[in-house]
Formats: structure tokens, sequence, C-alpha cells
């Protein structure tokens, strides 16, 4: 009985994750959830929204961060997914893009104590590192936008390997067109509402 009460409560969508959610939040400075409508959809962006640490813990689940990576959140919004990586104890070089200046900013200043952590305002088409080598993207713009961030990365990377998480992947058709990417899709938990799309270019 213990035993199926535990796997209900962790297993349900207000279960333990979201009060992990709610502790996580608290620890690295204060509430990041929420959903901010955009000044920039003339741009392609999305509304800055965030999602529970579960889905996050989910999409990274299939990858392991080897201590030369390069991690990109593309689309920070407040901050989860950098977050999320801290809590893991990676102290890679860790990078938030994020069009909303003035929530880059808020970012920044939450996590100026990481000195591993770079939050950066403006357009992730220009600002994503060449040596960038895992890139995890929300949905953050439309299909034109991600084709020039996906073209820009690509003529400019200087990784050895690259790999994309994209969360709620509407437009994977970028990818998948390229022809250069090895792409699998991560099966829905019970509590999360995403697909999950990871792409890793393959060598030519």
């Amino acid at each position: 009985m213990i035993a199926r009460l535990w796997k209900s409560l962790k297993n349900h969508r207000f279960g333990l994750w979201e009060m992990r959610t709610a502790w996580l939040d608290a620890r690295f400075g204060g509430y990041c959830g929420g959903r901010v409508a955009t000044r920039f959809r003339h741009m392609g962006a999305s509304d800055v929204h965030n999602m529970s640490y579960r889905i996050i813990h989910q999409a990274m689940s299939g990858l392991v961060v080897e201590p030369e990576d390069v991690l990109v959140d593309v689309g920070c919004g407040r901050g989860r997914v950098l977050n999320w990586w801290l809590s893991q104890g990676i102290t890679n070089r860790v990078v938030g893009i994020e069009l909303d200046p003035v929530v880059a900013a808020t970012v920044k200043v939450r996590l100026a104590k990481y000195g591993n952590v770079e939050v950066l305002g403006g357009d992730a088409v220009e600002l994503t590192p060449a040596d960038a080598t895992i890139c995890f993207l929300f949905n953050p713009f439309d299909d034109a936008v991600l084709q020039r961030w996906h073209d820009a990365v690509l003529s400019r990377s200087t990784a050895p390997h690259l790999s994309v998480i994209y969360i709620n992947p509407r437009h994977v058709t970028v990818f998948e067109k390229a022809a250069r990417w090895t792409i699998d899709f991560i099966p829905r938990d019970v509590a999360t509402f995403f697909d999950i799309a990871v792409m890793k270019l393959r060598n030519e």
C-alpha cells in the first residue's frame, strides 16, 4: 500500500516533482515559473515561459555531460534550465541566451555568484557560442528563426560534437531537412505534456 502510494505521488503532476520545483527555485534565488507575453513576436519569438524541472530532467537523461562540454540554453527565460544544470553539480561553462533584455538582466543578477554561468541578452542566432556542444531549446522561436539559428550555428561551430535538446519540437523538420542529424524522440512521461527530440550532429 505504501509503495503504491509513493509511486502515485512521484508520478502525479502535482506530486513530489512540483515540490522539488518550488525548492529548486528557492535554492537558486526565487520563483522562476510563470509566463510573460513576448514583446518580440514580430521577430519570431515565443512567449517567455518555463517548464517543470521534471521535464528538464527527462530531457537530459539520455546525455552524458563531459568535462569539456559547453552547455547553452537558447531562450533561457527565467533560467530554470540553468538552475537544473547547477543543481546537478555541473561546473562546465554554461550560457543562457534570452532575447528579452529585462528577463535576461534579472537572471544574470540572480545567478551572478556562479562563475561558470554567463547570461546574454539578445539574438541567439548571433550569440550562440561557436564552441557550444549541448544546446537546449524549449521551442523559443518560429520555424524561420529556427532555420536561421540552425544554419548560423553549423556555419561557425568549432565544437568536436554537437547535441540539441528540443522540447515541444514543432519545427523539427528544420533538422530533418538538413539530413545531418541523428534524431531520437523521448517517450512522454506520465506527467510530461511535451514531446522531446534529441538531435546529434553526425560527423561528415
